[in-house]
C-alpha cells in the first residue's frame, strides 16, 4: 500500500510533464509555414502602426484596411481562406501560435530600435547645420 501511495504520484508526475513537454508540431504542407506566417504578420502590423498613426478616424482606418489588407493577401498569393485556416491551425497550437509571435515581435523591435537610431541621428545631423 505504501508503494501504491508513493508509486501512483510519482507515475502521474512523471505523465504529466511528458504530455506537457513541448513536442515539435507539424504544421500541414496546405497552411502557412512558421516563416511564412511570421512574414506576413509582421507586414500586417506595420500596416495596423502606419494605419493607427496616420489615420484619425475609427472608420477610415476600417476603410483603409479593408482595402490594404486584400493587397497584402495578394503580395503574398495568400487566399482568405488559407490565411483564416492557418490562423485556426496555430490557435489550437498555442505554444506554436506563441513562438511565431515571438519572431514577430523581435522583428519589429529590431525595426523600431533602427528607426530611433536613424531618426536620432538625422536629428543630430540636423541640429549641427
Amino acid at each position: 500500500m505504501k508503494l501504491f501511495k508513493i508509486l501512483f504520484p510519482t507515475l502521474f508526475l512523471f505523465g504529466l510533464s511528458m504530455s506537457c513537454g513541448s513536442k515539435k508540431i507539424e504544421v500541414p504542407a496546405n497552411l502557412l509555414q512558421p516563416n511564412e506566417f511570421v512574414e506576413l504578420m509582421i507586414e500586417m502590423h506595420l500596416v495596423d502602426g502606419y494605419l493607427h498613426q496616420s489615420l484619425t478616424t475609427l472608420h477610415s482606418r476600417k476603410d483603409s484596411a479593408f482595402l490594404i489588407y486584400p493587397a497584402i493577401l495578394e503580395k503574398y498569393n495568400i487566399s482568405r481562406t488559407l490565411l483564416d485556416s492557418t490562423v485556426l491551425f496555430y490557435g489550437k497550437h498555442p505554444e506554436e501560435f506563441n513562438k511565431i509571435y515571438d519572431q514577430v515581435l523581435d522583428s519589429l523591435s529590431m525595426m523600431e530600435g533602427e528607426t530611433r537610431k536613424l531618426i536620432e541621428k538625422d536629428s543630430v545631423q540636423f541640429d549641427e547645420r
